[in-house]
């Protein structure tokens, strides 16, 4: 680890000290926002990014059709997915520009958090040449990774300052964890299945057993409530190994099977409660999805996003009129999503 973060924070010195010469030189670029500069490169690799996240998630078929039909309004998906990419990058580089005008600074604690954080991405690869590998297949370079980092922790310090303690529009801690807590359940489960092993429904006196099951594993759980031997049930009744590692985070926005939402969002913390669903018996207890260890820097900053959502949309529009943004039509044309797909 040492050995690593050494290399990080040599590299991360000369990445910086690169950045600022390349002010100087004529580069290929695909989007520029005052003076932050988006690569041909960082383009090409968010593409690339969103589209497989998006036939992942939809289990569609790649081919050019997919990305070139229109819908009912006249939009392609290659048209929306790129427009909406145009507008995230666009947003980083506002943040990185708003860090700057500000005369926001990482302090000596914060920088070693960065290195740090970076380079326990790296050690999680065995070595640097290793992560390097992993960097070029996801067509990063070293230089642009930890570029993307400091910007990311370039957007924190911003929103900070005008919605952390004494900025413009504060928001507590108290106030994230009550907005969290009312749109998010966090749960422990026990899962019976019922399905067979080839995958058919249960019937009969099969599914008869599941269900007593499901009712033993309920009034155990209510019994052993105050002394959380939850955990132990979960190991001696589920048919998931998943419920057996980790609990779940049930939201509000309808992700979620309908019956198992109601359910969650229905038990105080400590509660549990049984629900069947099509494919399974689920015994569900509520846990406060607050606690530190759970309600991470990430998920704080995400609720704040969420509650000052109008305020921070003002704001990026009111940036963005200040700056000039400047697309490289030639250069995103280069990029489209059909452009990837195999012949």
């Amino acid at each position: 680890m040492k050995k690593i973060l050494r290399v990080i924070a040599v590299v991360a010195v000369v990445v910086l000290m690169a950045g600022l010469l390349s002010a100087c030189n004529k580069v290929d670029y695909a989007i520029k926002v005052g003076n932050s500069v988006i690569s041909e490169n960082d383009y090409k690799r968010g593409v690339a990014t969103l589209r497989q996240n998006y036939l992942e998630e939809s289990g569609e078929k790649d081919s050019k059709q997919l990305w070139v039909t229109k819908d009912e309004e006249g939009n392609t998906l290659s048209e929306l997915l790129t427009a909406a990419l145009q507008q995230d990058l666009i947003q980083k580089k506002l943040y990185a520009e708003q860090f700057e005008k500000l005369g926001l600074s990482f302090s000596a604690e914060e920088e070693q958090a960065i290195t740090e954080t970076v380079a326990q991405v790296a050690e999680s690869y065995g070595s640097i040449t290793e992560f390097n590998q992993a960097l070029a297949d996801g067509y990063y370079t070293y230089d642009e990774f930890l570029v993307e980092y400091y910007d990311a922790f370039k957007k924190t310090k911003v929103l900070n300052y005008y919605f952390g303690e004494g900025g413009e529009k504060p928001v507590s801690l108290q106030d994230l964890k009550n907005y969290y807590a009312l749109n998010h359940v966090y749960v422990k489960f026990i899962y019976i299945t019922k399905q067979d092993e080839e995958g058919e429904f249960l019937t009969g006196d099969d599914l008869k057993d599941a269900r007593m099951r499901a009712q033993t594993a309920l009034e155990s759980a209510r019994r052993e409530s105050e002394r959380d031997l939850f955990p132990d049930l979960i190991e001696t009744h589920s048919d998931m190994n998943y419920s057996k590692k980790d609990g779940m985070v049930i939201t509000n926005d309808g992700s979620f099977n309908k019956k198992v939402e109601k359910a969650a969002f229905g038990l105080e913390l400590g509660e549990v409660a049984m629900v069947e669903t099509e494919n399974a018996l689920m015994v569900l207890k509520r846990y406060d999805g607050t606690t530190d260890e759970l309600f991470t820097a990430s998920l704080r900053q995400q609720t704040l996003e969420e509650i000052r959502a109008e305020e921070i949309e003002a704001l990026l529009a009111e940036w963005e009129q200040g700056l000039a943004v400047k697309i490289n039509q030639k250069a995103v044309k280069k990029y489209r999503p059909e452009k990837f797909v195999k012949e």
